[in-house]
């Protein structure tokens, strides 16, 4: 029997996403002013002062969509494939890997982050949407990467799927 499972998560914007937000609104605003200001100051064409404030500007929007972040899981028999989509527009593939291959799978906690802190792990990804409470974690042996961490928050019938491929490395 074939098993396919799709779930889309949304990143929350967390505290510190915020104030890059803000940063970088701040910033797109100064730099276009003092571009304009700077044109008419030295009485160049002032519609370059405005080409230039509306560039930085439309530069800025575009790094504020950078900021969001969707992660698509995709659970096609044993395999599951990580999807980070950025502003619902751009998708790259985080990580591919086989669900034999899972060490651990446990509910991801403040106890387990101290542990797993000190674990000797080559890579660690957050494809986690930072809700508290719906944080998960698998640790497995990854064919180009070696062993790996992976945080993420899956629903009902991933965790399902991942204990019926790996039962052994449920905690």
């Amino acid at each position: 029997m074939d098993t396919y499972v799709e779930c889309l998560v949304k990143r929350r914007t967390d505290g510190v996403t915020l104030a890059l937000k803000i940063g970088v609104v701040l910033a797109s605003i100064a730099l276009g002013l003092g571009l304009f200001f700077v044109c008419v100051a030295t009485q160049l064409l002032s519609a370059f002062g405005i080409l230039a404030l509306a560039l930085c500007i439309w530069g800025g929007w575009m790094i504020l969509r950078r900021f969001e972040l969707e992660f698509e899981y995709i659970l096609t028999n044993f395999d599951l494939d990580i999807d980070t989509i950025i502003a619902q527009k751009k998708r790259r593939r985080l990580i591919s890997f086989d669900l034999r291959r899972v060490e651990q799978f446990a509910f991801y906690d403040e106890a387990r982050r101290r542990q797993l802190e000190s674990a000797n792990v080559n890579k660690r990804l957050d494809a986690s949407s930072h809700v508290d409470g719906e944080t998960w974690y698998l640790l497995f042996d990854h064919k180009d990467h070696g062993k790996t961490l992976l945080l993420f928050s899956p629903d009902e019938r991933i965790r399902k799927a991942v204990q019926a491929a790996s039962p052994r490395a449920v905690l």
